[in-house]
């Protein structure tokens, strides 16, 4: 048999079962954790629902929903109207991976993340041709959190938002492509202590990327920080922010500009 490493395992088939929706799975988890606890998808089927995963006690270990490393299918989350995002993460130790997300109606986000430890792997969120649009951000993250190997392909909304007062997330070999003149592919603030590396992230009408209002000690690495905006837009956009680090990465747009900054600043290239 198949080993997930998990001691409770929820097993989800849109056709098949035993459960049918992702909720239904999440909802039939023990509140109070025993152990890894892991909702794999069993097929490649486009799930009509919001993914909401809070008031767990977790006692040192976390939960993960997962498409099943066997099959080699990419399911897709595709919430419908009224919901906020396709994963509502309001928990500690939440591992998302090997997904995709494909909006089925306007939503504010792809995932929103209000928690410590959220771990996103593999994760595909795009808007495609379809007329839904994803309208706040890709990813809104939090504290500690980690994300790796996933893309953000939307358009008028931030790629990936790290909002005031959150620290010490990793964002690594991941992309995100917008194309909106009030958002940035990857915008900071008033975040510190965060860590970039490996990234591309490219805005078609402003900005690349804003680390804004005290957003300090971050570091950028081996990362591209692109605009194709038409006015004077800067790959990389730093305001009031002071004791950044960008090392071996490039910032450009379309009108030559890489780099602008205002206010105090520290800034090591």
């Amino acid at each position: 048999s198949r080993s997930y490493g998990c001691v409770t395992q929820r097993m989800v088939s849109r056709d098949a079962g035993p459960y049918r929706t992702v909720d239904d799975a999440v909802s039939s988890i023990w509140p109070d954790l025993v152990g890894h606890t892991c909702v794999i998808f069993q097929d490649g089927a486009t799930y009509p629902e919001q993914v909401t995963i809070q008031n767990f006690t977790n006692n040192g270990s976390s939960i993960t929903i997962m498409a099943d490393p066997f099959l080699g299918q990419r399911p897709a989350v595709s919430p419908p109207a009224a919901s906020t995002a396709a994963f509502l993460v309001m928990n500690a130790s939440v591992n998302v991976q090997g997904l995709m997300i494909a909006p089925g109606s306007d939503i504010a986000y792809g995932v929103y993340s209000s928690s410590a430890h959220v771990s996103v792997t593999s994760v595909t969120i795009t808007t495609g041709t379809a007329s839904f649009r994803i309208w706040a951000a890709g990813m809104r993250l939090d504290s500690w959190n980690r994300v790796s190997y996933s893309s953000v392909s939307i358009g008028d909304a931030h790629g990936f938002q790290l909002p005031s007062g959150s620290s010490a997330t990793a964002i690594s070999y991941s992309t995100a492509v917008v194309a909106t003149p009030t958002g940035y592919a990857l915008y900071l603030l008033g975040s510190s202590s965060n860590t970039v590396t490996g990234g591309y992230f490219y805005n078609r009408e402003s900005d690349g990327v804003f680390l804004d209002a005290s957003s300090e000690n971050n570091l950028i690495t081996l990362s591209t920080m692109t605009s194709a905006g038409t006015r004077n837009f800067a790959g990389l956009w730093i305001r009031n922010s002071s004791s950044n680090t960008v090392d071996q990465s490039y910032a450009g747009d379309a009108n030559g500009q890489g780099y602008a900054a205002a206010g105090y600043r520290s800034f090591a290239p």
